[in-house]
């Protein structure tokens, strides 16, 4: 699905299925005594579909065995989940819920609960996974059902998230490059997977060995030749036919630096040079901080000037003099 943000309000049951339905997947709602005041603010993206959700009375939702990750996060009030028969979990303020694909789920939302749900392509996220690996997975993919939000990397996919959310409500230029709301997208995913326990989170933190010089200089020559592509780490790492692990191993000790830390680098650079060459009345810092992937534009300005010792728009002007 492309990108597309939506709000709506309505206490009819039958058009709010509908609207989950088509932004989401196909879902029975229940609601106590056949009411309610459904709100919903959603951003739906190539890879995933982030919504704030709110019914006002209690009501159970049921959904069908499905192809998507998803990952429930209340906002305020109470919510009880049971996914493919498993034991129920119950999630308040501090705490979110990850269903796995394949399993049909029930939703049981206290009074003015309010969520923030999240829905992320089945086979988007277990490609990020093979990438970060470095070979193809074997069980599916299955994590924790509990994510404790006050712990760090849940702080960040959070974070992500946010990022993500505010850029489309903001009908954000950034969201206007492709690889920029892509980049987006991947931050969200990789935070995901590196930081929710599951199944193949020891096989992604124990260390691995160096892959060597020559699969390091292939990837540093693929960044330099490449600096637009969706780079993830695991994308890299695939490229040049080694673990994501081994390819941060071989990068830290050949540049001192990360994959993505270089990849930001050469970025920077070609972000640089499109400040210097191009007509200040014809563009702006963040159209070009947007092109090389820069999401965050207060970052994109202090990791710029800590390189270059000048703030992008002050190298934007200086075309004119």
């Amino acid at each position: 699905m492309g990108n597309g943000h939506v709000t709506f309000t309505t206490t009819d049951p039958d058009e709010a299925r509908d609207t989950l339905t088509r932004l989401y997947l196909p879902l029975e709602l229940l609601p106590e005594r056949g009411e309610l005041a459904m709100r919903l603010d959603a951003t739906a993206h190539t890879a995933l579909t982030i919504g704030l959700i709110s019914f006002g009375p209690r009501v159970r939702v049921r959904s069908p065995p499905n192809a998507h990750y998803h990952v429930v996060l209340p906002l305020a009030g109470r919510a009880r989940y049971c996914s493919g028969g498993g034991p129920a979990v119950v999630s308040e303020p501090g705490t979110a819920t990850v269903f796995a694909p394949e399993a049909p789920a029930e939703l049981d939302w206290a009074p003015a609960t309010e969520q923030l749900c999240v829905m992320l392509d089945g086979r988007e996220v277990e490609r990020e996974l093979r990438q970060l690996l470095g070979r193809d997975p074997g069980p599916r993919l299955t994590f924790a059902a509990r994510m404790d939000l006050s712990r760090g990397p849940a702080r960040t996919w959070v974070e992500a998230l946010m990022l993500l959310t505010r850029a489309a409500r903001q009908d954000s230029e950034l969201l206007s490059h492709p690889l920029a709301a892509r980049r987006l997208e991947q931050i969200v995913l990789d935070a995901l997977l590196t930081g929710q326990p599951h199944n193949y989170s020891d096989q992604l933190t124990t260390g691995a060995a160096s892959p060597g010089r020559s699969a390091v200089r292939c990837a540093v020559d693929l960044v330099q030749a490449y600096p637009d592509r969706e780079w993830t780490t695991g994308r890299l790492a695939a490229a040049v036919s080694v673990s994501a692990r081994a390819l941060t191993n071989g990068f830290r000790a050949e540049t001192g630096m990360t994959p993505m830390a270089y990849l930001q680098n050469v970025r920077l650079d070609r972000a640089h040079q499109d400040l210097l060459d191009t007509d200040p009345s014809r563009t702006t810092v963040t159209h070009v901080a947007g092109r090389w992937g820069f999401t965050h534009l207060s970052r994109f300005a202090a990791a710029y000037r800590a390189r270059y010792e000048e703030p992008p728009s002050l190298t934007l002007r200086r075309r004119t003099r």
